[in-house]
């Protein structure tokens, strides 16, 4: 038996009593399909969804961070490097030194309009013999060592970033 009550567009609609048959949803999807070439050929529907999946996906072109002193970017291939992605997602990522310990306060760099945070962040930077430090970035992007910054028992050396936050 069809269902008692029918949709605007003629799906079936049931009630407790009906008793759903194969050609009640035969029915649904002949009128999908039909609703839907309305719209959108397969081509179309096809192209829409290959363009959603690679969203995010493409090439980062990555440019080189300049830091405040004394931290400078160790360069080359290892230097700290910032992209953003089409979907607005910032990443930052690299290695950069300093003679001294970090000490809460320091400037390390400033985001440039467009790569800047939407909120407040916080993360951390890794010296490469594992001692890590808080940093935070405002959404001015100015980021900076955080309050938490403890004394580094060993001074200069290797520093290691990386974050990824979405822009404003």
């Amino acid at each position: 038996m069809a269902s008692t009550n029918k949709t605007e567009l003629g799906f079936n609609e049931w009630i407790g009593s009906d008793r759903p048959m194969m050609e009640d949803y035969n029915s649904d999807n002949t009128i999908c399909d039909s609703e839907l070439q309305k719209r959108y050929t397969k081509d179309e529907v096809d192209q829409l969804i290959q363009e959603k999946v690679n969203i995010g996906t493409e090439a980062l072109t990555w440019i080189p961070l300049e830091f405040n002193a004394p931290y400078v970017s160790t360069g080359g291939n290892w230097g700290v490097k910032y992209a953003k992605d089409s979907l607005g997602n910032v990443y930052i990522n690299g290695s950069f030194t300093n003679p001294n310990s970090p000490a809460a306060g320091d400037t390390l760099f400033t985001m440039p309009a467009g790569y800047r945070p939407q909120k407040y962040w916080e993360g951390y930077i890794v010296h490469a013999r594992g001692y890590a430090t808080i940093t935070d970035m405002s959404p001015d992007g100015v980021c900076v060592i955080g309050a938490g910054a403890g004394t580094n028992p060993n001074p200069g050396g290797a520093y290691i970033i990386d974050i990824c936050y979405k822009a404003a």
